[in-house]
């Protein structure tokens, strides 16, 4: 059986000043945080947001570069949405282990997980679900799938590369909720509800309050 990492620190991915860094911080004195290390990495430009893969097993990080792809930086170079897989082990030596390259050109923003999947917000590309349970074996990335998608930005599908690096369609989505199903926000069209239909029971069951129940309450 494993046992749960002690959670005395926490991994943050803060914007420097530069906003070209993931930072991890000691947070168990809320009122004074202490920074416990800053690591870059090849194209690094606007690091954004990111997500643990187990909350009670904290070994994998996935997180997303806001600008990478809109400066055509480092493994974004071509515009194609990148995921960088991070193992923090140890928070004061956190390692890049792997990336996941969409084949869609957009803008990846927020992500969160839930039952080995991560719901990406990737503005015109829409929301993207990757499975993403093969990063233990694997932290090189080479076993993330994508698995579902959900277009929210249709106009840009007939463009040269069926897609643009731009700050259009959806920017962030839910998909914690026991039931399912999954609100996307998106900047023209208001909020959308959809639900996957590739899931058995359609919903997340026991995962959702073995795992988060403690986090965001057992209903």
């Amino acid at each position: 059986m494993r046992t749960p990492l002690p959670c005395k620190s926490s991994i943050s991915l803060r914007k420097s000043t530069l906003s070209n860094a993931a930072h991890s911080y000691d947070v168990t004195d809320k009122t004074n945080s202490t920074l416990v290390s800053n690591t870059t990495y090849e194209g690094a430009t606007y690091v954004h947001q990111g997500w643990v893969l187990d909350p009670e097993w904290q070994t994998f990080l996935i997180q997303d570069d806001e600008l990478d792809e809109v400066e055509k930086a480092g493994a974004a170079a071509d515009g194609r949405a990148v995921t960088y897989i991070w193992n923090i082990t140890s928070l004061e030596k956190p390692i890049m282990s792997g990336t996941y390259k969409s084949s869609q050109v957009s803008i990846d923003h927020n992500q969160y997980i839930a039952g080995g999947y991560a719901y990406q917000s990737n503005y015109g590309a829409g929301l993207r679900v990757l499975a993403i349970d093969s990063i233990p074996d694997d932290p090189t990335g080479g076993g993330v799938k994508e698995v579902a998608y959900f277009d929210i930005y249709p106009e840009d599908d007939a463009t040269p590369e069926e897609g643009i690096a731009e700050f259009v369609g959806t920017w962030s989505s839910y998909a914690l909720f026991k039931s399912g199903w999954i609100f996307i926000n998106t900047i023209e069209r208001g909020g959308w509800v959809v639900r996957r239909t590739d899931l058995p029971g359609g919903d997340y069951g026991d995962y959702y309050d073995n795992y988060y129940g403690d986090y965001y309450g057992k209903n």
